[in-house]
């Protein structure tokens, strides 16, 4: 919350009964994966070697943590929602360095319907093709791996996020999915992935989808080092 010197600002006040909460077990599994840690920064020493910086301890909270917390709160999936956080560069930048914890977190949370766990894996499967593609490419072409991953990656958050119905969505993610070739699970579980792609549940996929993007996990250092890098681009 903001505050000023005189007075803090309480921006939020909401009260929930747990007894009757909808997804509380995904707000167990998220408490025990972001949880806060103490950090410390390191002083900083001038060339007269003076301390100009002394260290200190802060905590380091998590974006995701909040995100889900608030939306359990509302009785809404932990994901809700997901594809705004990653429009926002503030909120997006943030989730990105949480990467890992959001792996875990998809990973081990409890779905209201297996197909959209399936939507994840879907995404993260064609997306490890698709760095396995831009792999091939670097090495042939003797170009940079890290910059082709980079702006593939922004490519693919761009076109997802500017989806404004369940056509667009749905063109958008069979390209991404067909660019990669056959997809076992999409092969086995096709009709119900569509019922995921139509007028009712578009904005579920669409959130489930970026959220793919987010919290894939990478296959090897060199996907490592590219992805770490995804937060300094530029996006809408």
């Amino acid at each position: 919350v903001g505050w000023n010197e005189k007075q803090k600002v309480r921006t939020m006040v909401q009260t929930v009964d747990a007894n009757t909460l909808k997804h509380l077990d995904n707000y167990e599994i998220a408490a025990s994966i972001f949880k806060n840690k103490w950090q410390r920064t390191k002083e900083k020493i001038n060339r007269k070697g003076e301390i100009e910086t002394p260290s200190h301890d802060f905590v380091k909270t998590y974006a995701a943590r909040e995100i889900i917390s608030g939306n359990i709160a509302r009785g809404s999936p932990f994901f809700h929602g997901f594809s705004n956080y990653m429009t926002n560069k503030e909120t997006r930048e943030q989730l990105l360095y949480e990467r890992k914890e959001l792996s875990e977190m998809v990973d081990k949370a409890i779905f209201d319907e297996e197909n959209q766990r399936i939507l994840i894996s879907s995404c993260h499967e064609a997306w490890r093709r698709r760095l396995g593609q831009l792999g091939d490419r670097a090495r042939s072409e003797s170009a940079d791996f890290n910059s082709l991953a980079r702006r593939e990656f922004e490519r693919l958050r761009v076109s997802m996020s500017r989806c404004k119905n369940a056509s667009s969505l749905r063109e958008t993610l069979v390209d991404f999915w067909s660019r990669t070739g056959p997809l076992p699970s999409l092969q086995e579980h096709w009709p119900q992935m569509l019922s995921l792609l139509n007028e009712s549940n578009w904005r579920v996929a669409k959130d489930l989808a970026l959220l793919a993007l987010a919290s894939y996990k990478p296959a090897n250092k060199d996907e490592e080092i590219a992805l770490a890098g995804e937060s300094d681009q530029k996006g809408e």
